[in-house]
């Protein structure tokens, strides 16, 4: 098992600490920021990741990373896990993209009257 975490103030690392160690006490835990991380998660088949978020939404090292992993599908794996990981990919990405409106929409409502009018004339 492997925890991921991104923390500005050391919340989300403290978190994934705690979660990761109840679940697995042999488990390593890695800053996203960590030189070896990518390899570190194609080798590992359980991950949690913890992160802050950022105008409802994952910060864009987060979404980096899953779409980075997800995209390079070695060789060797067979049909069915390649279908399932280009099922989580799809998925993912689908969710980010919510995330992303849900975030726009967040920030909109709140907005004052002025702002969401000045806002409506920019994007027509």
């Amino acid at each position: 098992m492997l925890g991921v975490y991104l923390s500005g103030t050391g919340n989300t690392k403290h978190c994934i600490e705690k979660l990761t160690y109840l679940i697995d006490e042999n488990a390593v835990v890695l800053p996203l920021e960590n030189e070896n991380i990518i390899d570190s998660i194609k080798n590992c088949e359980t991950i949690i990741l913890g992160y802050p978020t950022q105008f409802s939404n994952a910060p864009i090292m987060v979404r980096g990373l899953w779409t980075e992993k997800l995209s390079s599908i070695p060789s060797y794996v067979d049909s069915e896990t390649t279908r399932r990981a280009q099922n989580a990919l799809e998925t993912i990405t689908k969710q980010l993209h919510a995330c992303k409106v849900q975030g726009v929409l967040s920030l909109y409502n709140g907005l004052t009257k002025e702002e969401k009018e000045e806002f409506l004339r920019l994007i027509r």
